[in-house]
């Protein structure tokens, strides 16, 4: 890339960097409550700012090998490093990955960042296996990309998209009058959600049992089907399609 002419900042490179990826997106904006008051004509006199805080937002395409995209079942805290984000804690709340037929692997994920809380007892957010090593066709150059559901197989049929989806709930209670400094991460949940182009011989799998995909990433195992169907259309193959969910409690 050459820039000529006005000075600018270009592209995504420049934005925080949630994981090791390709980055499409990032938007950081930072907010605060507002409080206006009103004199006796009714017309605002004065005005309160307080409770600051900065939603962030995210999107990429993921290149093969990455392992840092955080695991929420372990903590919310992630490591952001951006000159826009000064002091503070970044939270994470949501992350989603996801493979499909003919495209790149993606991923996408929400986050705040509390310029007034410290990290306190909290732990940071592990870090899931998030791609798997891929055999068979290349990619050029090595280790761009992760491509297509390469590497997921069903005894179903062949796996068209898997989607891992990630949350967490975010509860700010009023432990300072003006500022954000304390933050509850808590209700973790795991979704998966899974179609597959069935083979003539498939059948669904049974509700309350334990989803399997060969070659997903470790993060994908132990989850609970919760919804199981077909789906057909007019010349066109016919698909089944599972979701399933898992959260700490499941292990206990």
């Amino acid at each position: 890339m050459q820039l000529y002419g006005a000075s600018l900042i270009w592209g995504s490179a420049s934005a925080p960097q949630p994981a090791t990826c390709i980055l499409e997106s990032c938007d950081y904006k930072l907010s605060s409550q507002v409080h206006h008051e009103p004199d006796g004509n009714g017309d605002n006199a004065a005005s309160a700012l307080y409770r600051k805080k900065a939603a962030i937002s995210f999107a990429g395409t993921i290149t093969d090998g990455t392992i840092d995209l955080p695991d929420l079942s372990a903590g919310a805290l992630i490591g952001m490093t951006h000159a826009a984000i000064v002091g503070g804690i970044v939270l994470c709340s949501s992350l989603i990955e996801e493979w499909g037929i003919d495209q790149p692997k993606k991923f996408s994920g929400a986050a705040t960042h509390y310029p007034d809380a410290a990290a306190g007892t909290g732990a940071e957010a592990g870090t899931l296996d998030g791609t798997f090593e891929q055999t068979g066709p290349l990619i050029h150059p090595a280790a761009k990309l992760v491509w297509s559901t390469q590497g997921l197989t069903s005894a179903l049929g062949t796996v068209q998209r898997l989607r891992i989806e990630q949350s967490l709930t975010l509860t700010e209670p009023p432990a300072d009058p003006l500022k954000i400094t304390a933050v509850v991460a808590h209700g973790y949940m795991r979704k998966i959600s899974l179609e597959i182009l069935a083979l003539p011989n498939a059948v669904l799998p049974a509700n309350d049992s334990v989803l399997s995909v060969t070659g997903a990433p470790a993060h994908a195992a132990d989850a609970i089907i919760s919804d199981a169907g077909w789906k057909w259309k007019r010349a066109d193959g016919a698909m089944i399609e599972v979701e399933a969910f898992w959260h700490p409690g499941i292990a206990a």
